[in-house]
């Protein structure tokens, strides 16, 4: 596959940045933030779980595995990697979902997997962006929109995709669903 045919944009190369425009339906996104809201295993339910997340609404590590639609956005999350990469032998370890509300957000933290991603439900230009804290990168979220990135690379001292989520300052929430692609 090549990236063009894939409409992916590769904005770092180094350590990859991608991102790429799924085409899930309106209808379906809709109903995410409800589902990231009434999980059974969400933070605001269970409480207590630890998270880098700083909200009321993140759902459990593997909505992949329980609801249809999160097990949809994590497959073609991982079809978008895989054929970025060309490794077929990448499989979806994680996936979760989280509503930031005004003043919510995500400490600086690194995922330990080969990849990670993150797909943008419901957001606008003013919310808040991801921020690759070491290299100074700020991506604003776009709705519909997939981004992809390394987690750890092999000698990556620096942590290179270091990332943050700052407050959410938009009075309306950011919804997002994000997952963590490893080796078989």
């Amino acid at each position: 596959m090549s990236m063009e045919q894939d409409g992916i944009q590769l904005l770092e190369t180094i350590h990859p940045i991608g991102k790429v425009k799924l085409g899930i339906p309106l209808s379906k996104r809709k109903k995410i933030k409800d589902i990231v809201k009434e999980d059974t295993y969400s933070l605001k339910t269970v409480g207590g779980n630890k998270s880098n997340i700083i909200t009321d609404y993140r759902t459990t590590w593997h909505m992949h595995d329980i609801h249809e639609l999160f097990g949809e956005i994590s497959d073609k999350a991982l079809d978008v990697v895989r054929g970025f990469t060309g490794n077929d032998k990448l499989y979806a370890k994680e996936c979760w979902g989280a509503v930031y509300e005004e003043g919510n957000g995500a400490k600086p933290h690194i995922h330990s997997v080969l990849w990670c991603w993150t797909y943008h439900v419901e957001c606008c230009a003013k919310c808040a962006p991801l921020v690759f804290t070491e290299r100074k990168i700020k991506l604003k979220p776009k709705k519909d929109y997939l981004i992809f990135w390394n987690g750890i690379c092999e000698n990556d001292k620096y942590h290179y995709n270091k990332h943050e989520v700052p407050p959410q300052e938009c009075e309306h929430d950011r919804v997002m669903i994000a997952g963590n692609i490893s080796w078989r």
